[in-house]
């Protein structure tokens, strides 16, 4: 069998795949501290906006889904403010709000400051041509040069988020985020976009990379399949072949289900081992699928990219199910 393996892992080496399978994946939060305190209240961030931000993450954090479940628990931060009896992020406001946030069952207090947003903008003149004469719908005859002004607007949002763990009183998570937006348009076109809707954007991209600093999330990765193998039948190559055509064509189940058939007459081809642990990746089932890659691996003699990639995937996956909220 390793021989087996080792010849067929290398010609894959060789000649690659061109088939790519969305497979789900599991995205670990990058602050884990924070990740684990699941229980939890924004006070009002200090700052020009800090109140509208905070009921911004507010909302973010209370619709961040994890494996089809909501992750966070959020306590509404009025309530929180009202029984801690102060407002905003200063010291004793946090101090406070932890105080009551532990009587009420808070895990972690989110808190912070709105340190600046703004919008820039940069004008310039260019020469420009518009056709002034048709030969047919889109055959222009004449064409006349015109000068215009366009217009770039670029818009920052800059929030500076902390955790506090209400257990310890230690901060968990804390960081600089800056969030960005920009827009080119000239005057004479139809779509034009405001400062106001730049800077919107830029504050819901820094509320995207709070919310995937401090929780997992789901996402789907590009894996390719093993397309060529040589079975010594030319029926069972026939099938092989035509499971292939059927995965092409997104038709995975038929594609999965020829493979589940040709593995129990070759149960040591490389390729047929591979796509069915890319099935149960597809399928859910990273436990076999864990199984299958950690076959293959245990068949090589030398590292391959693609099959440590996919036992890191699945391994993440099965992490990621003992995250599930209940």
């Amino acid at each position: 069998m390793r021989n087996v393996l080792i010849c067929a892992a290398a010609m894959l080496a060789v000649t690659g795949c061109e088939t790519g399978i969305d497979v789900p994946v599991s995205i670990p939060a990058q602050y884990q501290g924070a990740a684990q305190l699941r229980n939890i209240a924004v006070i009002d961030f200090q700052g020009r906006d800090g109140g509208a931000f905070a009921g911004a993450l507010e909302a973010e954090l209370s619709n961040a889904a994890f494996n089809g479940a909501s992750y966070f628990n959020v306590l509404n931060r009025q309530t929180l403010q009202t029984r801690s009896g102060v407002g905003g992020s200063s010291d004793a406001a946090v101090a406070a709000a932890i105080d009551y946030g532990a009587q009420l069952g808070v895990d972690a207090v989110y808190f912070g400051e709105v340190s600046g947003f703004d919008v820039e903008q940069s004008s310039e003149r260019v020469e420009k041509s518009k056709c002034v004469e048709y030969d047919g719908i889109f055959d222009c005859e004449k064409r006349e040069k015109y000068t215009t002004t366009c217009y770039t607007l670029a818009a920052f949002y800059t929030v500076v988020p902390k955790v506090a763990d209400v257990r310890s009183g230690q901060v968990v998570y804390s960081d600089t985020v800056t969030g960005n937006s920009d827009a080119y348009f000239c005057d004479e076109d139809t779509s034009k976009v405001s400062g106001d809707q730049l800077l919107a954007e830029a504050r819901s991209d820094t509320l995207s990379q709070i919310r995937n600093a401090v929780a997992p999330r789901n996402a789907r990765a590009k894996v390719d399949l093993a397309e060529a193998a040589s079975l010594p039948d030319r029926s069972d190559q026939s099938e092989f072949d035509g499971a292939v055509a059927f995965a092409k064509e997104g038709r995975l189940d038929r594609a999965c289900g020829t493979w589940e058939v040709l593995l129990d007459r070759y149960p040591t081809t490389f390729e047929l081992l591979y796509n069915t642990a890319v099935c149960a990746e597809v399928s859910g089932d990273f436990s076999r699928a864990f199984d299958i890659y950690s076959q293959i691996d245990a068949g090589l003699v030398s590292p391959n990219t693609k099959v440590s990639d996919a036992l890191s995937r699945v391994q993440s996956q099965l992490r990621a199910q003992r995250l599930t909220p209940n």
